[in-house]
This record gives structure tokens, C-alpha cells and sequence, in this order.
């Protein structure tokens, strides 16, 4: 019970997404390299090394679950393809989450920067306008009337109303 009270009580814990999805895809590259040296050192050695023995700690997959083992005593060709398949598939499926991640936050830098770009838009209007109502000397009650105006006259930059005289 005071363990709750004590995570309810923490401030909130921020985390950046352009972080966040940057660890990700730095374990996923991780992980690919790791499979596709995998695939390489399999399909560079010899099947009938397997029923030796030799290079046995290949064959394990985390994703598919295939493992090594043995059958009467000698290594299966099986297996040995099994492991080969797994590590191809599980290879194709990291480059797919890559692609997928880096294509993501491609697409979610572009928009933050739209947004940056709309903030700093605004801001110069602003500044804009409050010279402009300065130099022409508006009073307080004028700049009010004005900033109403403006707020009415928003929907036609948003492009759902046009210009009536």
C-alpha cells in the first residue's frame, strides 16, 4: 500500500518519443546485425558439421524456438535448416520493424517540425500585429475590437469560409 502511494506521489516521468522510439530502433539494429551474422555463419558452413556437433549454439532461435539437440546421437540436417529458416525469417522480420520505426519517425519529425514551423508563424504575426496597432496608436478597447474581428475572420485561413465585400 505505501509503495502505491509512493508511485501516485512521483512526478510525472516524461519521456521524450523521438527518444524512445530512437532506444527502440537501436535495439532492433542491434538485433539484426546479431541475425544476419547468424544467417551468414550458417549459410557459410558445412550442414554436416551439425552432425558432428560443431557450431550447435547457431541453431538456437529465440523467435521460433527451434534449438539444437540431439537425435540418436548425431545431428539432424533438419534441424540444421530448421535453424537456418529461423534465423532467415526471424532476419526478414527485424528489417520489416526497422523499416517500419525508421519510416515512423521520419514521418513524426516532419510534423513536429510543421508544428515548430506554425508556432513560429504565429509568432511573428503576433509581433506583427502588435507593432502595426502600436504605431497607428490603438487604444486598449480598439485592440480588443480588433483581436475579435480576427478571431471571427480565422475560418477563412483555415480555408472554410472566402472573402464576402
Amino acid at each position: 500500500m505505501a509503495l502505491t502511494q509512493e508511485v501516485r506521489s512521483a512526478p510525472p516521468l516524461y519521456i521524450d518519443p523521438a527518444e524512445a522510439m530512437q532506444e527502440v530502433l537501436d535495439g532492433l539494429i542491434r538485433d539484426l546485425r546479431h541475425a544476419e551474422a547468424q544467417v551468414e555463419r550458417l549459410e557459410l558452413a558445412d550442414p554436416d558439421d551439425y552432425k558432428q556437433g560443431m557450431l550447435t549454439e547457431l541453431l538456437v532461435s529465440r523467435e521460433e524456438g527451434y534449438s539444437t539437440g540431439e537425435e540418436g546421437g548425431t545431428w539432424s540436417k533438419t534441424r540444421y535448416e530448421q535453424g537456418l529458416d529461423a534465423w532467415i525469417r526471424y532476419r526478414d522480420w527485424l528489417r520489416g520493424q526497422v523499416a517500419k520505426i525508421t519510416n515512423d519517425m521520419v514521418k513524426n519529425g516532419l510534423e513536429e517540425r510543421a508544428v515548430r514551423l506554425q508556432e513560429a508563424q504565429t509568432a511573428l504575426l503576433t509581433d506583427y500585429l502588435e507593432a502595426v496597432f502600436a504605431s497607428v496608436g490603438l487604444s486598449r478597447e480598439q485592440k480588443r475590437l480588433a483581436g475579435a474581428a480576427m478571431r471571427d475572420a480565422l475560418p477563412i485561413l483555415e480555408g472554410k469560409e472566402t472573402v464576402s465585400a
